[in-house]
C-alpha cells in the first residue's frame, strides 16, 4: 500500500477500537469510513462502500463518510454512529458477519455512545441531549 495514502488515512483518525478476541483492531478516518486491521494475517480492509451503502450517504457528497464513532458489546458486536446520514446508527453482528442499519427519532447527527449493563445503547444527539435504546436482541 502506498505510503503517502496510509500517511492520509492516519492523519484523519479519529476512533481506535480493539476486538482483543478476534485480533483485529478497527479505526475511523475522516472521509475514509470504517478500516479493519487484521493483526493475525497483517490484511487491512475498507468498510467504506459497505458504510456508504448502509448509511445512505448522497451520490458525489465528497464527505461521504463523516466522523465516525464506534464500540464493540459484550458480543463484539461492532457499533457504529455517523453523523449527518440517512442511517446514523449501524452495527456489524460478528457472529454472522451482517450489518443492519438504524433511523433514529430526532436527527441524524449523533456522536459518542456507550454500553450499560442493563442492555441499553446511550447516544448522544447533536442539540437533543441522549438517546437510550435497546439493544438486547441482537445477543440472542
Amino acid at each position: 500500500m502506498e505510503y503517502n495514502f496510509l500517511k492520509t488515512i492516519i492523519s484523519r483518525i479519529s476512533n481506535i477500537v480493539a476486538d482483543e478476541e478476534n485480533n483485529k483492531i478497527y479505526t475511523s478516518a475522516y472521509g475514509y469510513g470504517l478500516v479493519e486491521f487484521n493483526m493475525d494475517d497483517e490484511s487491512i480492509v475498507f468498510y467504506n462502500d459497505i458504510i456508504q451503502e448502509l448509511v445512505g450517504t448522497d451520490e458525489g457528497d465528497d464527505r461521504k463518510i463523516r466522523d465516525c464513532r464506534y464500540e464493540t458489546d459484550d458480543e463484539n458486536n461492532l457499533w457504529m454512529t455517523m453523523y449527518g446520514c440517512e442511517y446514523p446508527l449501524v452495527v456489524k453482528n460478528i457472529s454472522n458477519g451482517v450489518w443492519y442499519k438504524f433511523q433514529l427519532p430526532g436527527n441524524n447527527y449523533c456522536g459518542e455512545f456507550d454500553f450499560d449493563d442493563a442492555g441499553r445503547l446511550w447516544i448522544r444527539m447533536s442539540k437533543l441531549g441522549v438517546l437510550v435504546w435497546r439493544y438486547e436482541f441482537y445477543n440472542q
